[in-house]
């Protein structure tokens, strides 16, 4: 499970209710518009902000074409990411989504 605080919200999103290929959940807690990335196989979820450069984008998965098991694009600009938060192709190529502080457990 992972588990997203801020403010007086909390969040958890249990692995065993992923979808069994993978996840990219765009979601908000409080203030926060998040991104969840999660991987079945190594069970890993990563949260992500979404908002870059004062924009709150919205990502959805694509089938992974480099070395990690989740890719994912934004809506409005096509960019390309890997499931560490980084943009591998497109307009914010080399740009970084910012992790945000999360805890596990099972």
């Amino acid at each position: 499970m992972l588990g997203i605080c801020r403010n007086d919200q909390t969040k958890a999103y249990p692995f065993n209710s992923m979808p069994q290929d993978g996840a990219v959940i765009n979601d908000r807690v409080d203030d926060l518009e998040v991104l969840v990335i999660f991987d079945a196989a190594s069970k890993t979820a990563i949260p992500n902000r979404r908002r870059l450069n004062g924009q709150v984008s919205t990502f959805y998965e694509v089938e992974p074409t480099g070395p990690l098991p989740v890719e994912f694009r934004d809506v409005e600009t096509g960019t390309r990411w890997n499931m560490l938060g980084q943009a591998i192709a497109g307009p914010l190529r080399g740009e970084s989504l910012e992790q945000v502080p999360a805890f596990s457990g099972l």
